[in-house]
Parts: C-alpha cells; structure tokens; sequence
C-alpha cells in the first residue's frame, strides 16, 4: 500500500488546497486594489504628459 502524499511535510491536504478560500479572498482583492491604483497612477501620468505638451505648443506658437 501507498501513503497519501499529503501526510508528509510540504505536501497540502487535498481538503485544503495550496490556499484557504480566505487567503483567496484577500489575494483577489489585493490584485484588484492594486490593478486599480496602477490605472489610476498611469492616468495621471498621460494627463500631465499631454498637459507639458500643451504648454510647450502654446509658448512655441507665440
């Protein structure tokens, strides 16, 4: 007869998984907060970069 695997060290019970369903809660939701402050972040960089962009236009044009 074989040992189940799960009984040696190192090994998670199949019952278990490799995470608990609250560790998978609070990882789902850390890659959410963290995909919405990168977009926010990213914004911000293109609206300051079109904003230098119109103000060089500008102080060319005169």
């Amino acid at each position: 007869t074989h040992f189940p695997f799960f009984l040696f060290l190192g090994y998670p019970s199949p019952r278990e998984g490799i995470f608990s369903q609250e560790l998978d809660a609070w990882i789902i939701a850390l890659i959410v907060i963290t995909s919405i402050v990168g977009v926010f972040i990213l914004c911000l960089i293109v609206l300051r970069c079109f904003e230098h962009r119109k103000k060089t236009n500008v102080s060319a044009a005169r």
